[in-house]
């Protein structure tokens, strides 16, 4: 990893905590910072490039090749994260994100629930940007997400897919409901 710190954990949350980050790493790059950037590479790189003739020889090339690259992954790594809307369901998985079925309909659970917004935000316990955050789930796994925690809880300590999987009451729901097989009536 020759990239610098910064910029390999560069996301949405990082530049909202730190706006500086966003103002370092605003496209188009600077000339100076694309320069430090590619000097920070190892020499087998630039020797990849010019060997597959992606670049000249000479190396003059390397940061105007690289820099619709940096500022690709940069724009990527900055958005926000989609909101569920239901015109757009390009950002829905195609299974359940806890029991991984997919042939069930999915609803979306919202991570941080909708009456606890106002209080998570005056508590510090999110930022307003993480309150439209959704992860989506079949009715069984959500009506079960739903039972074991209270909205509080939810907003607290369960606002991610990856900490409601941490639940070890919801990991053995995930393996026991996965192996289910619902049937139509």
């Amino acid at each position: 990893m020759s990239l610098p710190q910064d910029l390999r954990k560069l996301s949405y949350s990082a530049v909202q905590d730190n706006p500086a980050l966003m103002e370092k790493y605003t496209v188009p790059l600077d000339t100076a910072l694309l320069e430090s950037t590619v000097e920070l590479l190892p020499p087998t790189v630039a020797d990849s490039l010019s060997t597959y003739g992606l670049i000249d020889a000479d190396l003059s090339d390397m940061d105007r090749f690289l820099e619709p690259i940096l500022e690709s992954y940069i724009t990527t790594t900055t958005s926000p994260p989609p909101e569920y809307t239901p015109a757009l369901t390009a950002t829905r998985p195609d299974g359940c994100e806890i029991c991984e079925r997919e042939h069930l309909p999915l609803t979306y659970h919202h991570l941080i629930p909708r009456q606890m917004h106002a209080k998570a935000i005056k508590r510090g316990w999110h930022k307003e940007w993480e309150l439209n955050k959704v992860a989506w789930l079949c009715r069984a796994c959500h009506s079960f997400v739903h039972k074991i925690a209270t909205n509080e809880e939810l907003a607290k300590e369960l606002f991610s897919v990856e900490a409601l999987l941490e639940k070890e009451d919801i990991k053995k729901w995930a393996q026991w409901v996965g192996r289910v097989r619902w049937k139509a009536r």
